[in-house]
């Protein structure tokens, strides 16, 4: 125990707080703010929807379709997770530069049109608990796969690919390595 005699009111404040406004808009003329908020705004909805288009089809390739070795292909892809990020990044980026990629928005834009695992294992276990007798019933109403997926699967499943949709957004928007 420290014993000290005295009240802590009367002392002298450590710091006073001095808000200074004029920051602000010194730092939205300084940088390009509006261009940047717009970069960031487009790659996050274009890459959320490519994220989104292709981890549903994939998802439902995994829950609805029988073909060899299914099972371990669905482990190689949930196996992805766990590769760090910075294993991958020279290799990457060499590939990038090889094709004429960099310095361009494809590196952050088309990757994203390929299905990532965390996305595609979400909609798969959510596909996987919508029954299987409405495919059965729209494949009787002449419906094929696709027609089933869209007309069926991806009516029911609104709360999955929203959930898929904000986790995706959110990193997309936090993700300032990548652009």
């Amino acid at each position: 125990m420290i014993d000290w005699e005295g009240r802590w009111r009367t002392l002298t404040p450590v710091r006073e707080l001095a808000i200074q406004w004029g920051n602000y808009p010194r730092a939205w003329n300084t940088i390009s703010f509006s261009r940047l908020l717009m970069n960031t705004l487009v790659y996050a909805i274009v890459s959320t929807l490519g994220a989104v288009i292709s981890s549903s089809l994939v998802a439902y390739g995994f829950a609805r379709f029988r073909f060899p070795y299914k099972n371990v292909l669905f482990i190689v892809l949930v196996a992805t997770i766990i590769l760090p990020p910075a294993v991958t990044l020279i290799p990457t980026y060499a590939f990038f530069n090889r094709i004429g990629w960099t310095g361009t928005w494809l590196p952050l834009i088309v990757p994203q049109f390929f299905a990532n695992a965390y996305n595609v294992f979400l909609l798969r276990q959510y596909f996987l608990t919508i029954p299987r007798e409405m495919e059965d019933a729209a494949a009787i109403d002449g419906a094929g796969p696709l027609r089933t997926f869209f007309s069926v699967i991806l009516p029911q499943a609104v709360p999955a690919l929203t959930a898929v949709s904000l986790f995706h957004f959110f990193f997309a928007w936090n993700d300032f390595f990548g652009h």
